[in-house]
C-alpha cells in the first residue's frame, strides 16, 4: 500500500466511527468535594467528535482516547457523587446537543472565540499548547509578513481559530493580505496537499503535526515555531477548555469541573498527563485558574 492510499484509506476508517459508538467511565474515589448541589443528575453526558489526535482519538477496540479524555476521566474518578458517560458524534452536534441539553459537556479541545462564549460557559483550562508554521521545505514561513510577501496560500477550516488568526492578520495588513483557501478536509488529507504544492501552508499546533508526521513521514513537511508577534493573533486558541451550557445546571457543573481542574494543576496531575501526550509540560499558566473566563 502506497503513503497515498494509506491516508486516504486511514482517514476514511476515521470518518466511519463518526456513526456514533457510546462509552462509559464510572467515576472513583475523590479528593476534590462538590462544588456546589445545584446539579441535578447523577450521570454526566460528555459528548465528542473523536478528533483531531492525539487530543481525542478512537483506538482499534473503538475505545476512546487521547489527552481530552484522560483529562475528563481524570476529573471525574474525583467527583465522587457523578458518573461520565462518553458519546461519539461529530463537533456539530457536539456544540448543538451542549445547548439542547442533550450533552452536559463538550470535549473537544476547544479554545474560546467570542462568539462561542455567548453560548457556552468555558471551564479553567487544561492544555496550553504550542503553535507552528506547517510548510513545504521549499518555502520556509517563520512569519505571516513572510508567507504575505511570498504569496503563500493559508489553507484552513473556516471555522478554527487558527484561520480566524489569518484573518485577523488580513485585517491589519489589508495592502498585502494572505490568500485563505478554506477546506474542511482532514489533517493527513490537508498535509498532503502541503506537500503537492509548495505555496501552501498551515498552521497547527506541535501535537497534532509531530503525530501525524510520526504515522504518516511527510518527506516535504516541515514544521517551525510561530514569531511572538504572530502568537498574539491565536491568543484565544493556544489554551484548551470543556464546553458546558449556558443555564444553572451547566454553571453548576462547570464550578465542579474547574474545582477539580484547579486542583489538578496544582498537584502535578496536567504536567504528568502533558509529558505523557506531548513529551512536555504544556499546563496553563496558575492566573487562568483564578477566575473563569464567563
Amino acid at each position: 500500500m502506497n503513503k497515498l492510499t494509506k491516508r486516504l484509506s486511514l482517514s476514511l476508517v476515521s470518518l466511519l466511527f463518526l456513526g456514533g459508538c457510546a462509552l462509559a467511565d464510572s467515576g472513583a474515589s475523590s479528593t476534590a468535594s462538590s462544588a456546589s448541589s445545584e446539579a441535578d443528575s447523577a450521570t454526566v453526558v460528555a459528548g465528542t467528535g473523536g478528533m483531531p489526535a492525539p487530543y481525542v482519538t478512537v483506538d482499534n477496540q473503538n475505545n476512546l482516547t487521547g489527552y481530552d479524555i484522560d483529562v475528563i476521566k481524570e476529573v471525574f474518578k474525583r467527583l465522587p457523587d457523578r458518573e461520565l458517560k462518553l458519546e461519539l458524534t461529530d463537533i456539530p452536534s457536539v456544540l448543538t446537543g451542549v445547548n439542547t441539553g442533550n450533552y452536559d459537556i463538550g470535549v473537544n479541545n476547544f479554545s474560546y472565540n467570542e462568539e462561542r462564549a455567548q453560548n457556552y460557559l468555558y471551564s479553567y483550562p487544561y492544555n496550553n499548547a504550542k503553535y507552528c508554521f506547517i510548510h513545504h521545505k521549499d518555502n520556509k514561513i517563520e512569519s505571516l509578513d513572510q508567507a504575505a510577501q511570498a504569496g503563500l496560500t493559508y489553507i484552513g477550516d473556516p471555522s478554527t481559530n487558527n484561520t480566524a488568526a489569518v484573518k485577523k492578520y488580513n485585517e491589519d495588513h489589508p495592502d498585502k493580505p494572505i490568500t485563505i483557501e478554506y477546506s474542511d478536509a482532514e489533517i493527513p488529507v490537508k498535509y498532503q496537499q502541503i506537500e503537492a504544492d509548495p505555496k501552501k501552508f498551515a498552521i497547527d499546533d506541535y501535537p497534532i503535526y509531530n503525530l501525524n508526521q510520526e504515522n504518516y513521514h511527510y518527506d516535504q513537511l516541515e514544521a517551525h515555531p510561530m514569531s511572538d508577534q504572530d502568537k498574539d493573533y491565536l491568543n484565544s486558541s493556544i489554551l484548551a477548555y470543556f464546553l458546558f451550557a449556558k443555564n444553572d445546571k451547566g454553571q453548576a457543573l462547570r464550578d465542579e469541573v474547574n474545582q477539580v481542574l484547579k486542583e489538578m494543576a496544582e498537584d502535578g496531575t496536567i504536567k504528568k498527563l502533558t509529558e505523557e501526550h506531548f513529551g512536555q509540560d504544556q499546563t496553563p499558566a496558575k492566573e487562568h485558574y483564578e477566575k473563569p473566563l464567563n
